[in-house]
């Protein structure tokens, strides 16, 4: 999106194509090309419909190809740590990055990347101990005593290694079989209305319905 950025790569001697994937399908910025590789280097939890772009990825792999993708750890024990104490803080960089718009755990990155027709091949985690992260002041943060915290470091050391997982990588490759669904298409409503247009508007329904068994069949018969 950033066409200085875009100009140092060109002067570099690479190919870069400018274009913001929430406002244009993916296959209209890149065209005809196919890749090999697709690299989403912590990219997805900056999008508002990361499921959109991801299944998009598909009109643009060749036959074979495969995605690496990095996301940060929602479930990273500091974060749990921070709401332990009632707080909730964005910072420049790393976890809670401010221009983060989505947070994912393992399990729910690995629920999205199915639905949108990939299969988890191969994984690593980047660990970052507890308290050494930027979330809560590299531990400086954390109302404990010493010896609170060095029994804290003691029982996370022995828990669920996602607990000191920073950031998961990620390769995925497409699902045999998966069949896409009109609802998974890029959403009409983020296409940039071409210049000169006329603005138009259109009737819309939102819905938040609740998780309680029978709401969902009841909003249908509503509708």
């Amino acid at each position: 999106m950033d066409r200085k950025a875009a100009a140092k790569a060109a002067d570099r001697g690479l190919e870069v194509l400018v274009g913001d994937v929430q406002e244009s399908p993916l296959a209209g910025i890149i065209g005809a090309r196919k890749f090999d590789v697709i690299v989403l280097a912590d990219v997805l939890e900056h999008l508002l419909e990361p499921r959109a772009l991801m299944v998009q990825l598909h009109d643009v792999l060749a036959p074979g190809g495969r995605v690496l993708v990095s996301v940060p750890n929602i479930t990273h024990v500091d974060i749990q740590l921070m709401l332990a104490q009632d707080d909730w803080h964005y910072h420049s960089s790393g976890l809670l990055d401010r221009t983060h718009f989505r947070f994912f755990s393992l399990g729910t990155f690995c629920e999205a990347a199915a639905a949108c027709g990939f299969d988890l091949v191969a994984m690593e985690r980047v660990i970052v101990p507890c308290l050494a992260t930027e979330v809560l002041d590299f531990g400086r943060g954390l109302r404990l005593r010493q010896d609170q915290v060095e029994a804290l470091k003691a029982v996370v050391a022995s828990s669920n290694v996602n607990f000191q997982t920073y950031q998961h990588v990620l390769r995925l490759e497409p699902a045999p079989g998966w069949v896409r669904t009109p609802a998974e298409e890029f959403p009409s409503h983020r296409r940039r209305r071409p210049e000169g247009a006329s603005p138009t508007v259109s009737p819309t329904v939102d819905i938040v319905v609740s998780s309680e068994a029978g709401r969902a069949d009841l909003t249908a018969t509503l509708l």
